[in-house]
């Protein structure tokens, strides 16, 4: 199945697929303004895979941080109602994210997510380097496949989705 460049004319069919898969995140115009970023600047750059370009079932949505010699992973999600495990469906879009920074010559990829399902979440964090030194995922899927492709826990942002809701940064080295 192709994966295709978010571009100014796929932004709506991309938006819409995030406020039906995350609407919880994403309300269409919240979406649809986010990725609209295009349209102004080079920084964000995302992917889409789909049945074609004008069916996308998911997405990826990266800044590109040339100055730090690194692409982040801001967002990334998919309509998985035909009961294909989400990872598959997300995998493509990774290869073509690590890609386009192994292309630019980047050094880090990098993505933030939930303490949800970790050893450090749901307490204050103390000391953030012993909680990065025994972090340990308690069923964590997206923490247990970004460590699959290659990611490693390299800090921890306190209290940054909530009270004790703390995010986990992940760091793959490409050079």
């Amino acid at each position: 199945m192709p994966v295709y460049p978010i571009s100014v004319s796929r932004i709506s069919e991309v938006a819409r697929l995030m406020s039906i898969v995350q609407p919880e995140v994403w309300s269409f115009q919240g979406a649809f303004d986010r990725l609209g970023d295009i349209r102004n600047t080079s920084l964000p750059v995302g992917w889409f895979l789909g049945e074609d370009v004008r069916r996308p079932y998911s997405w990826i949505l990266c800044s590109d941080c040339e100055e730090r010699s690194s692409l982040s992973i801001e967002c990334l999600g998919c309509d998985a109602t035909d009961g294909m495990h989400p990872f598959k469906r997300l995998h493509p879009l990774m290869l073509a994210a690590e890609s386009y920074a192994r292309t630019k010559g980047y050094r880090i990829l990098s993505h933030l997510i939930s303490s949800e399902n970790t050893s450090c979440h749901g307490a204050p964090l103390e000391e953030c380097w012993e909680a990065l030194r025994d972090l340990q995922s308690y069923g964590c899927e997206i923490l247990n496949y970004f460590t699959l492709c290659g990611f490693k826990p390299a800090g921890l942002l306190s209290n940054c989705y909530g009270i004790n809701h703390h995010a986990i940064l992940l760091v793959k080295q490409l050079m």
